[in-house]
């Protein structure tokens, strides 16, 4: 459920780097596939600092992944399907606001039509309404 960083990269004398590297980060789950690739998690907020220290050390960064729930929720957000499906939704939300189809009243026997009239005049904002 956290969110993390996951770096992917290649490169020479990676303990020493990490060794240095950790002490003004924090890095998590580094895993060393073989003798010049490894694969480590670092917090969001440390990522520029990250590549760039890779950069300048002559590490290949092979791949960035974001994760965790809120990558995914802004992931979903940002597709052009469901902003168009909200955006369109919302159109006709707010269209379909604006009509009263029918106003029914019952059960009156002691106020009269023109006080109800009145009444909704009074209650509602809509510009469209039919009596």
């Amino acid at each position: 459920m956290k969110n993390f960083v996951k770096f992917e990269v290649k490169g020479l004398n990676q303990e020493s780097f990490f060794n240095e590297l950790s002490k003004k980060v924090c890095l998590f789950e580094i895993d060393r596939v073989n003798k010049n690739h490894c694969i480590f998690k670092a917090k969001p907020k440390d990522k520029k600092f990250i590549k760039k220290q890779l950069e300048s050390n002559n590490f290949t960064i092979i791949n960035i992944e974001h994760m965790g729930i809120f990558y995914k929720i802004l992931k979903c957000l940002l597709s052009y399907g469901v902003i168009a499906g909200i955006l369109i939704g919302s159109i006709f939300y707010f269209i379909q606001g604006l009509y009263i189809r029918k106003i029914e009243v019952w059960g009156n026997q002691d106020i009269s039509d023109a006080e109800i009239i009145e009444y909704v005049d009074c209650a509602l904002d809509s510009k469209l309404k039919s009596a």
